[in-house]
């Protein structure tokens, strides 16, 4: 696997990764100061081989890096955020948030049977 670039192109709200000539992506909206993180694709050719991770940890290290705040829409990219325990130990903590009323989200707090997304904090430690 030869990965030559890692993008992040603010204009269309996309993060890329490009591996062997093709591009795997990242899409969000920005809601307030916040990034969702709304899909994530691989190209067919690059399926089953990592590159979905390398490029969800891609994203997650800019994130990190730029102080910048996500919420993860896409199962897939959440479940690499509860998965992974560089992401868990690197940031401040990853929370269940407790939803508005405002766009389109419910109000409610956590409960174990709750689906909610996952918000990104960076880190405040040194």
């Amino acid at each position: 696997m030869d990965i030559t670039d890692f993008v992040h192109d603010q204009a269309k709200q996309q993060f890329r990764l490009t591996v062997d000539q093709h591009i795997a992506l990242v899409d969000y909206v920005m809601h307030g100061d916040k990034l969702m993180l709304t899909h994530s694709e691989v190209p067919v050719a690059l399926r089953g081989q990592g590159v979905g991770k390398v490029l969800v940890d891609e994203t997650f290290a800019y994130l990190r890096d730029h102080g910048l705040r996500a919420q993860a829409v896409c199962s897939y990219i959440r479940v690499v955020a509860q998965r992974d325990p560089q992401w868990q130990g690197d940031c401040q903590h990853l929370i269940w948030p407790k939803h508005k009323a405002q766009s389109g989200f419910l109000e409610h707090q956590h409960k174990p049977s709750c689906v909610c997304d996952l918000f990104w904090l960076p880190s405040l430690s040194p």
